[in-house]
């Protein structure tokens, strides 16, 4: 786990800690499999859409995410719509994570 890393809460538009995230993941893990035995593990596509050129917080977000026991898969800066919907396709991921700064 990364420490000191805190997270932007979409509900309400406030922070929380990246432990915090881990057991909402944790929870989505368990929605995933069933509840059953076997967990598949998560496939996340983290994407930075348009031209903003600062992927510092993605990468942080996607470490996070791993650390949870998460694949992500990073596409990288300026990516086209059709390149993440592609991209998310091809890798067959779960969830879908953009990036933006607009």
């Amino acid at each position: 786990m990364i420490e000191g890393i805190r997270l932007r809460s979409l509900s309400d538009g406030g922070f929380e800690s990246v432990s915090d995230f881990d057991i909402k993941i944790s929870g989505f893990r368990g929605s995933l499999s069933g509840g059953s035995a076997v967990e598949k593990k998560i496939r996340i596509l983290v994407a930075k859409p348009g031209l903003d050129g600062h992927d510092r917080g993605a990468k942080v977000v996607a470490q996070a995410l791993r650390d949870a026991g998460m694949e992500v898969i990073y596409t990288g800066l300026h990516q086209s719509i059709d390149q993440i919907i592609n991209s998310a396709l091809q890798e067959a991921v779960d969830v879908i994570g953009l990036s933006i700064m607009s």
